[in-house]
């Protein structure tokens, strides 16, 4: 529930910075567009729009990665400026609990983090026990680790990318800018100045991301709501139409309240430091 939020501000906040329409205008929006889907199509929806969603995410960070580093003069460019100001550190072996990421940091923390939201997340225990057998889930779970793997590391680029082509000149600092989170849409328009349709499949890219956490979030947590807390209040059995027509009302309920929640978010720190 506080997570979407976040989720939805991301886009939300690459789309005002593109077109300048004002970022709680597009909100409400993309929410409804998320819950009309979510509540009519269930989890065959969701399964089926994420997949969809994936082609475009993918899509809008290897169009932007490519052109970014042709314009900036190669992959070594970004590496060397990244080294040259301490931005790359891959094997840090330092045991202070203190420092924020050392090698030990980063690869438990990760490991722990992903366990969770891999073993014992509703969303991905849903979609498993949607699978006809265990087999099916194991192969799943294979293809969900290259896939993320994969996606953090374009991303992690993706950041050098920003940093070696600002190093000289920071468009926050500069007051082009209104804060950090910002950085990622800005760097897309400047990029974008002579490929015409770039802003509009990064944006297409980015709302994809969101749209797939949020519709997985609502069903989820709908499903939740339903076998935990609804069906145990109910003395004989509930039909079919009933279940569906009560899990619907959940989903329009739980949207509502995070397009609610997406006016906090604006007022807090950065969107790294808020979703952890």
């Amino acid at each position: 529930m506080l997570y979407i939020p976040v989720v939805i501000y991301i886009p939300a906040l690459a789309f005002s910075q593109v077109t300048g329409i004002n970022l709680h205008l597009i909100t409400p929006i993309v929410c409804m567009v998320c819950i009309f889907y979510t509540t009519l199509g269930g989890l065959k929806a969701v399964v089926w729009s994420d997949t969809l969603q994936l082609i475009l995410m993918f899509g809008g960070v290897i169009v932007v990665m490519i052109l970014g580093t042709i314009k900036i003069g190669g992959p070594e460019v970004v590496f060397q400026r990244s080294e040259q100001s301490g931005r790359l550190e891959f094997f840090n072996l330092d045991l202070d609990p203190t420092v924020r990421h050392t090698f030990w940091s980063v690869t438990i923390g990760n490991y722990f983090s992903w366990l969770s939201s891999s073993a014992v997340n509703q969303a991905m225990v849903q979609r498993c026990l949607a699978l006809p057998n265990i087999n099916k889930a194991n192969y799943t779970i294979v293809i969900l680790t290259i896939g993320i793997a994969c996606i953090v590391s374009m991303s992690c680029y993706t950041g050098l990318l920003i940093y070696a082509t600002f190093a000289d000149c920071d468009p926050v600092s500069a007051h082009l800018i209104r804060k950090p989170d910002q950085l990622l849409p800005y760097y897309v328009m400047e990029l974008s100045e002579h490929v015409p349709g770039l802003p509009g499949l990064f944006v297409a890219g980015v709302f994809s991301a969101a749209l797939s956490t949020m519709s997985t979030g609502l069903n989820s947590m709908t499903g939740v709501i339903f076998e935990d807390l609804i069906r145990p209040m109910y003395k004989g059995p509930i039909s079919e139409s009933t279940a569906s027509l009560i899990m619907k009302i959940v989903v329009v309920i739980i949207g509502s309240c995070c397009v609610g929640l997406v006016f906090l978010v604006d007022k807090l720190g950065t969107i790294v430091q808020v979703s952890r």
